[in-house]
């Protein structure tokens, strides 16, 4: 008697269940990761805008001790300029720049605080949603 040898042909690759699964998982791997991402980067500006906030704060108190400025005197941009390391700041957030003191926008009275309207100041900083 001869003995048939039959092949059965494997299909090769994967089921419509196994692939529904792993993009399952990447799903949900992505619903946890994404928000981390955006409040990571979200501290990330506000750590930027806080450290610019104290390089004005120190290039008004360099101005005013080289130029023998009072503490009710006002700076402006042009007169910080050459004491910080960039030229003129912006805040990471909002490129048109929203630094000053209560002297308004652009202004900087030597006895505050400089502040971001978005981040806050150095002493209180805005917290991150």
């Amino acid at each position: 008697m001869k003995t048939l040898n039959i092949t059965r042909q494997r299909r090769r690759g994967f089921t419509l269940v196994e692939i529904m699964i792993v993009v399952a998982i990447i799903g949900v791997l992505a619903a946890i990761a994404i928000p981390n991402f955006v409040k990571a980067r979200q501290r990330t500006q506000q750590n930027a805008c806080i450290d610019n906030v104290r390089q004005i704060d120190g290039a008004m108190q360099r101005w005013a001790l080289e130029n023998n400025k009072s503490d009710t005197a006002v700076a402006v941009w042009t007169d910080l300029t050459p004491y910080l390391k960039k030229g003129p700041l912006q805040c990471p957030v909002h490129p048109a720049g929203l630094y000053s003191t209560s002297a308004g926008s652009g202004s900087f009275v030597i006895s505050e605080a400089a502040f971001c309207t978005k981040h806050g100041s150095v002493a209180n900083p805005t917290p991150v949603p």
